[in-house]
């Protein structure tokens, strides 16, 4: 009884017991449950989240698309406007052809005209000396018919001169017709002129008309430019919504990415659904980098075409103003043509006056030849009753006959007088003449000597230039011979026993100064002799100038004493003669002669006056010439005065520098103390050299401590972003040393386009002289400042305790003047290495690999707990089966149990990928280090060539300096080229790019999840899914090619 009541108790404590953690475990459920349903609602969310994403999306494609729209009606109006700007451009020319075309008529009728007027004036003066001559035998006639004594003979000239005026008066007419008929033709040639004119302006209305037409076009257009650039500025407000917006998404999915990744730490589910989340994540990813491309895309599109609206604009504003202009110059042609046709209807009535004149003056000779005809009846009635009464007068007729014989007497005389006076006057003009040419002789003669004269000076100057060549060239080696000794002397610095050749030295130096100075005085003696011969010659052409003047003005007053004496007789003469021009009608020839010896008289002084201003002109000419010369002689004084004086300041500068090599060689005979020097200098390399070893050998061992605190810790990162620095390090050497190859050869070219202008212009010869003789000084400055710094050499080597510190002053001396850019690459280089000891002092200083240990240890301790939790289980599982309990609480238990051991499993399968990842980052890590190891290595062999290759590129700058003196650096210049871009390749050889590929990515990732055991149809759901992502990639890359065409 007691053992059943006992038995009874205890299965109820059990019952009881096993009640509770029954209950605990259903509790335990329901919280899974709800945790699974916060979890699916989470999704919800998330995938709510993704489907606003996919349509802001959306929507941006179908802004793009707008956007691409107004691009094209965009360009289909410009495409329109450019051929219509294209048809006015024909127009125009067409018109400018025209306008041509009638410039040309214009031009040919304006020439006809004047030609027509010539005519017209000709005949003008023809028609006076006619009328003038009528009225002399007018006034004849009257003179005769006082007189009572005459002949019929009279009477019967007077009708035949009569009948020559009314034929004369009938070719007038005739004449006067026909210049009607012309002045008629004219008239209407004129009409015809305005009328094309008029129609031109109707043409230039029309075109004004189109302007006005395109004018408007051009203002629609700048509207519609003024809209285009409104919708750039909501476009470009909707980009930078648009990127607001995708920032936003951009943080969404980093949001969401977390909320992923803590979800993946803390959730049980299927690994579909966890891939299933990826993918879309990663398809958003692709939708926000496609939409920062389309972005770029369309940036770029808004540049190109505000660029294309901003030369549309200008080209039509370039377009109007040429219209306007054409416009203006058609207006101003019209201008022009109006007032040439005023000028020809001015011309015109002018002429139609002339007419009337002509006119005019016909009728009063027709009144005069009436008169006339009258007196001629009188006067035969007065000859009818005179022959009455010339019966009744032969007495007087005989009177009158010997009257005339004496007449007739003094008449010849006075014409032999005339005779006389015409032969000498033709005498004196031959005389005149041969004087003339005598002077156009003398004249030939003293432009020949001028010609001479110019002749000489050219070739005195080419002697001059070549004079100065060749003391360019004097020089010029001169400063070879200068860079010669200074590399001399710098060779002598080094072999100090040798005295002799400083001696030696010296006296070239100073024969060749002598020789030098020689040259120098003879070239002034021969600039001297020649300025005298010059200065001579000049003074001889002056006075010759002043002899030929005073020989011409004497002659011209002669000439002119003559003239007058000339113009007194033929005065005399023609006083005398006018009583028989009275009679013999010959006061036309006396008019006749005094016009042509005023004419031979004007011509003769207008002659003279010519030549004595090309007399003139020829001496100002040499005058000007002749202070040219003298300013250029005083120029070449002074600079060889300059010269000289340099040339003694680098003679006493060498005495100088030879005097402290003397003291020099002196001091540093002791060949021991420089030999210490040396081993101590190879000591210290040495001491550097295994501080260095040692360093890196700590570097070493604190990496190998180092790696095993630095297992799990994600440096990818910073190590990408070290050999990114790398590169970028290794691409500034490269482009500093091609840009300064660049800078060398442009500096160089330069230089050789200078001396090949100046070989050209003569005037800058002696600043290259100038510049030769600073080179000098800077090499006399160079050789000086050396000699200082043997100087301190010589007391470092006095003073032994601070040896070390004065050499390496003496370095760091060296080092300033010759390799500044050798210590920026160090400074460079030693800013890398302290980035490199501050990540590792990071990496040190980090405390992730305490979280990730701690995890561990949690893990174990949850393992350990679970495995006493099974055990309890297990051992309440054996209590009870023992016990009697029903089937169904032993399944859900069982269940249970399997869904423990379940996540048991996955904990352990976990914490065993942990440690494989664990292994391949220490592995990782391992080869890392190793690499960075031999990466310093390398960067210290590095720094090590450079150094040389530094010290080499210094002694080929000196050459380079030395071979650029001589002229022949051309040459040389490619070779050195080409051995710097061979040191920058074996410099480079050891710094490779990393570049990383597609196919990098994609075994990156199919590597990536065999390391996390995914197996089977997870596996190939991925792996197709980068395969999707790799064409999306080159599909973008054909549309970005094809945008950039």
């Amino acid at each position: 009884m007691t053992n059943n009541l006992s038995s009874s108790f205890f299965s109820r404590m059990l019952g009881g017991g096993r009640q509770q953690d029954i209950k605990n475990l259903q509790n335990e459920k329901a919280e899974l449950r709800a945790q699974l349903e916060r979890e699916q609602n989470e999704k919800q969310e998330l995938f709510t989240q993704m489907n606003v994403l996919i349509a802001e999306v959306a929507e941006m494609d179908t802004k793009l698309q707008v956007a691409e729209m107004s691009k094209n009606s965009y360009e289909l109006r410009r495409e329109e406007i450019e051929s219509e700007i294209k048809l006015l451009q024909i127009e125009k020319k067409k018109c400018e052809n025209e306008t041509l075309k009638y410039k040309m008529d214009l031009d040919l009728k304006e020439e006809q005209i004047e030609k027509i007027k010539k005519m017209y004036e000709e005949e003008k003066k023809e028609l006076e000396k006619d009328i003038q001559m009528k009225t002399a035998a007018l006034q004849s006639l009257k003179l005769a018919k006082q007189e009572k004594k005459e002949d019929s003979d009279k009477v019967l000239k007077l009708t035949k001169e009569k009948g020559d005026l009314e034929v004369e008066v009938e070719q007038l007419q005739k004449e006067i017709e026909r210049k009607n008929k012309n002045i008629q033709s004219n008239e209407r040639k004129i009409l015809d002129l305005e009328e094309d004119i008029q129609n031109k302006i109707n043409e230039i209305n029309k075109l004004e008309g189109l302007l006005q037409q395109k004018e408007d076009l051009i203002v629609e257009s700048k509207k519609e430019t003024n809209g285009i650039k409104e919708k750039i500025k909501t476009f470009e407000f909707d980009k930078k919504t648009s990127a607001e917006v995708i920032k936003n998404l951009e943080e969404k999915v980093e949001t969401m990415k977390e909320e992923l990744q803590k979800k993946l730490e803390d959730d049980n589910d299927n690994g579909k659904e966890k891939l299933e989340l990826l993918s879309k994540i990663d398809k958003l990813e692709e939708l926000v980098q496609i939409g920062n491309l389309e972005k770029r895309e369309f940036e770029n599109t808004l540049k190109n075409k505000e660029d294309e609206v901003k030369n549309l604009v200008d080209e039509k504003d370039s377009v109007i103003k040429k219209l306007n202009d054409k416009i203006v110059e058609l207006k101003d042609l019209i201008k022009v043509n109006g007032e040439k046709i005023v000028l020809l209807e001015e011309e015109k009535k002018v002429t139609t006056k002339k007419l009337e004149e002509i006119e005019i003056k016909n009728d009063e000779n027709k009144l005069l030849l009436k008169n006339k005809n009258e007196e001629i009846l009188l006067l035969n009635e007065k000859i009818q009753n005179t022959k009455t009464e010339a019966l009744q007068s032969n007495d007087r007729v005989n009177n009158f006959e010997e009257e005339i014989k004496q007449l007739n007497e003094k008449l010849s005389t006075l014409k032999k007088e005339y005779d006389n006076c015409k032969v000498e006057l033709e005498n004196e003009k031959i005389n005149k003449v041969n004087l003339i040419e005598n002077e156009k002789n003398e004249k030939e003669k003293l432009l020949k000597k001028v010609e001479d004269l110019e002749k000489e000076m050219i070739e005195k100057k080419k002697e001059w230039m070549e004079e100065r060549e060749k003391l360019k060239k004097d020089i010029e080696e001169q400063l070879q011979k200068m860079i010669k000794i200074a590399s001399e002397n710098e060779m002598l610095k080094n072999e100090v026993k040798n005295d002799a050749k400083l001696e030696q030295v010296k006296k070239d130096w100073e024969e060749k100064e002598k020789a030098l100075q020689k040259s120098l005085e003879k070239l002034e003696n021969e600039k001297l002799s020649q300025k005298k011969d010059l200065e001579k010659q000049i003074a001889s052409l002056k006075d010759e100038l002043t002899n030929v003047n005073k020989i011409k003005d004497e002659e011209i007053l002669n000439l002119r004493e003559e003239n007058d004496a000339n113009f007194d007789l033929v005065q005399k003469l023609s006083s005398k003669n006018e009583l028989l021009t009275l009679e013999l009608n010959s006061e036309d020839k006396v008019k006749a002669i005094k016009e042509q010896y005023s004419q031979k008289e004007v011509s003769l002084i207008e002659t003279h006056n010519n030549e004595l201003q090309k007399y003139k002109d020829i001496a100002e000419k040499h005058e000007t010439l002749n202070q040219g010369n003298q300013n250029l002689i005083n120029t070449l004084k002074e600079e060889i005065n300059k010269l000289k004086s340099e040339n003694e300041k680098n003679f006493n500068l060498l005495e100088k520098i030879s005097s402290e090599n003397e003291k020099l060689k002196i001091d540093l005979k002791n060949e021991d103390k420089i030999n210490s020097v040396k081993d101590e200098f190879e000591k210290r390399q040495n001491e550097l050299l295994t501080s260095h070893n040692e360093e890196v050998e700590k570097l070493k061992k604190i990496i190998d401590n180092q790696k095993e605190t630095i297992k799990t810790l994600n440096i990818d990162d910073k190590i990408k972003k070290i050999q990114d620095e790398n590169e970028e390090f290794k691409v500034r050497l490269q482009n500093e040393f091609e840009k300064k190859q660049d800078d060398l050869l442009n500096s160089h070219n330069e230089e050789v386009e200078k001396f090949k202008k100046v070989i050209e212009k003569q005037e800058l010869d002696i600043k290259i002289l100038r510049t030769d003789a600073e080179n000098v000084d800077g090499i006399m400055r160079k050789l000086s400042i050396e000699n200082d710094e043997l100087k301190k050499t010589v007391k470092s080597l006095k003073n032994s305790d601070n040896l070390e510190d004065d050499y390496t002053r003496k370095e760091s001396i060296l080092n300033n003047n010759h390799s500044l850019e050798i210590d920026k690459h160090l400074s460079i280089i030693k800013e890398k290495d302290f980035e490199i000891e501050k990540l590792k002092g990071e990496l040190s200083e980090k405390e992730n690999y305490d979280k990730v240990l701690q995890e561990l240890h949690e893990l174990k301790d949850s393992l350990i707990k679970s495995k006493l939790q099974l055990k309890n289980l297990e051992e309440e599982n054996v209590k009870l089966r023992e016990q009697s309990v029903s089937d169904d609480e032993i399944a859900e238990l069982e269940t249970e149990l399997s869904e423990v051991r379940t996540e048991l499993e996955e904990r352990e399968k976990e914490i065993v990928k942990l440690k494989e990842t664990v292994s391949k980052k220490d592995t990782e890590w391992k080869e890392l280090f190793e690499k960075e190891a031999h990466r310093y290595r390398e960067l210290s062999k590095d720094k090590r060539d450079l150094e040389l290759e530094m010290s080499k590129l210094r002694d080929e700058n000196h050459t380079l300096k030395n071979e650029y003196q001589s002229n022949h650096i051309i040459n040389n210049s490619s070779t050195n080229n080409v051995v710097l871009s061979e040191k920058q390749n074996s410099a480079g050889q050891n710094l490779s790019q990393y570049k990383r590929t597609m196919s990098s990515m994609t075994t990156m990732s199919v590597k990536s999840l065999h390391a996390f055991q995914y197996d089977g149809d997870d596996v190939n759901v991925y792996k197709d899914y980068i395969q999707k992502q790799i064409r999306l990639i080159a599909v973008l890359r054909k549309k970005l090619q094809g945008m950039k065409k």
